[in-house]
């Protein structure tokens, strides 16, 4: 087997590992249909703001922070109490990853 080839399945194992561990998928318009997984490490205050940060795994390894102003939370908080996100919360709706979002 080449080099190449076994490089290859290996980031394949890696990539299907990350899959596997991941509790978030990620996309971005700039990274055409690329899928990040990875999850969110923590959410702490600094310097009048809320930071987000987040942590990808595959298939690049990044470190993705968000500074949220308080209005900004108080948006997120509102947009997490819509029905269809508390009943998947609570495990009433299908848990899934969507093909496309």
């Amino acid at each position: 087997m080449s080099y190449e080839v076994v490089r290859k399945e290996a980031e394949n194992l890696e990539e299907e590992n990350a899959f596997e561990k991941s509790t978030m998928r990620f996309r971005s318009t700039g990274l055409g249909k690329t899928m990040l997984y990875g999850e969110v490490e923590d959410i702490y205050y600094k310097d009048g703001a809320a930071i987000v940060s987040v942590k990808t795994t595959a298939p690049v390894l990044w470190h993705i922070r968000v500074a949220s102003s308080r209005k900004g939370l108080w948006k997120i908080i509102k947009l997490g109490l819509k029905l269809d996100v508390i009943l998947h919360l609570l495990g009433l709706k299908k848990d899934g990853w969507p093909q496309d979002f």
